[in-house]
């Protein structure tokens, strides 16, 4: 293990993106709503949880202000 802490810092829009597109199922909510990047960026999210347990942790996410 490391002996110092360990700090990640995740680009959320980037995995949610690939997220969307490496899953082609068709997950949906029942009115339709794709989910299948939420979905892709949870079980990412939770891998790398489980494989390096961070002491801090930061998802950035892009602004819809220009």
């Amino acid at each position: 293990m490391l002996n110092r802490p360990l700090f990640l810092l995740i680009d959320g829009m980037s995995q949610a993106y690939r997220a969307y597109f490496a899953i082609r199922d068709g997950l949906s909510t029942s009115r339709g709503l794709p989910t299948n990047a939420v979905y892709g960026f949870a079980m990412m999210l939770r891998r790398v949880l489980d494989k390096y347990p961070p002491d801090y942790i930061c998802v950035a996410l892009d602004s819809p202000q220009p």
